[in-house]
């Protein structure tokens, strides 16, 4: 049955890769060191990812392939890239493979007027939603993509406990919440195992107090853009390489490209 499915699983890897292979913080979840993001599937050819346009969906299912031949047994996704199309391509690339993978996923969705607060209902909906694109009946780790992406911190553990009560997801966690968000969620009665947060030789802000606060929860942090978007590759050599919607960030200045959004000075110089 279902239970059966969530006990540990042997992974079709050497031994050498198993050996690298961690326990997610508060769980019996077995993953290798490295996630493979998804945001790149997100794009159609009729309508293409700000950040990353359009990716060929054979080339997703290479992408995927090798990943796994690699050892990798951990995907993240969203529901937020291109309303569940990321996931569509995730559970159609891995096929039979799902029960030898890991998958973690994100609700959260920004509408014309800025992020969409869920409420429980909001969330049960979204959730149904990721487990139909995903082709599969349970998740494994299921994330608040941001934390402006909730109604309240008792509306989403609500939710996410009721659907870990019925075998829909076997844990939940956050995605890109500070200290106070932190606080607040666990004050609800939360009880997260990881939190996804932006960690790269660029960008160490967790350093100053998120990373503490996590810790006093006991919670994970999983890293995402641990090569900021191509920027540590050693593939570009000046601002203007990089394409343009990845010159969103605080990394470039405002006027680098009309999706910025921060105006600001930018950091071009530093970076």
């Amino acid at each position: 049955g279902k239970i059966n499915r969530f006990c540990q699983r042997k992974s079709k890897v050497s031994r050498s890769m198993e050996k690298l292979y961690r326990i997610i913080p508060g769980t019996s979840i077995r993953v290798s060191p490295l996630c493979l993001g998804t945001w790149q599937f997100g794009g159609t050819e009729e309508k293409q990812d700000v950040t990353w346009g359009y990716v060929e969906e054979k080339t997703c299912h290479a992408i995927v392939d090798k990943a796994i031949e690699l050892g990798i047994n951990f995907f993240d996704s969203a529901e937020a890239y291109s309303n569940h199309h990321a996931e569509e391509v995730l559970g159609r690339a891995l096929g039979s493979r799902r029960q030898d993978v890991v998958i973690a996923t994100k609700f959260g969705a920004f509408g014309k007027n800025g992020p969409v607060p869920y409420t429980d209902v909001d969330i049960e909906k979204a959730l149904e939603e990721s487990l139909r694109a995903l082709q599969t009946d349970y998740i494994d780790l299921y994330q608040v993509h941001w934390p402006v992406n909730i109604k309240s911190s008792e509306d989403a553990v609500r939710a996410l406990e009721r659907a870990k009560g019925q075998g829909k997801i076997r844990h939940y966690a956050v995605s890109n919440f500070g200290p106070k968000n932190m606080q607040d969620l666990v004050a609800a009665g939360g009880k997260p195992v990881t939190n996804q947060l932006p960690y790269n030789l660029l960008c160490r802000a967790i350093e100053y107090d998120i990373v503490a606060e996590c810790e006093k929860h006991d919670v994970g942090v999983l890293a995402y853009s641990p090569l900021q978007q191509g920027l540590l590759t050693g593939r570009y050599s000046q601002a203007s390489q990089v394409p343009e919607g990845r010159r969103r960030t605080r990394h470039f200045k405002a006027d680098s490209t009309p999706f910025s959004r921060h105006g600001q000075a930018g950091l071009e110089t530093e970076t």
